[in-house]
């Protein structure tokens, strides 16, 4: 198979969507870390955060929200101006702001559906034996 720019990329995606709404689709949808993604992204349309700040102020591990993140910058979701420096903050990339509509049908979507049982300490700490499976 040949590689560099003369070469033809295979899609497997389904015909009729467009590149920004099937990859909006897997990263928040369709994967492990979709939901925290969700929350994530909601949280930064609502205004620019650090990553201590989005911790906080989604009552999550400071890891997780890293880790979340870093996802989303590599698929040029959120961006960093300021990478690198302590306490960079993050903002919606232009274009997922340009396709602010189809983040709206995915987060409308999303609310729709049951949200997953948390995973978080408090919960797993206030089982009981009785409410164990």
């Amino acid at each position: 198979m040949r590689s560099g720019p003369g070469a033809e990329r295979v899609s497997y995606a389904r015909p009729g969507r467009r590149p920004v709404e099937r990859l909006l689709r897997y990263l928040l949808l369709g994967s492990r870390g979709g939901p925290t993604r969700l929350r994530i992204l909601e949280a930064l349309l609502q205004e620019p955060l650090n990553l201590n700040r989005l911790a906080k102020r989604l009552d999550m591990d400071y890891k997780t929200i890293e880790h979340n993140v870093r996802v989303l910058v590599k698929h040029v979701v959120v961006v960093c101006p300021d990478k690198g420096s302590y306490g960079a903050t993050y903002h919606p990339s232009k274009n997922l702001l340009a396709n602010r509509h189809v983040v709206d049908r995915i987060l409308e979507k999303a609310r729709r559906a049951d949200p997953p049982p948390s995973r978080n300490r408090e919960n797993i700490e206030k089982r009981t034996p009785d409410t164990e499976r």
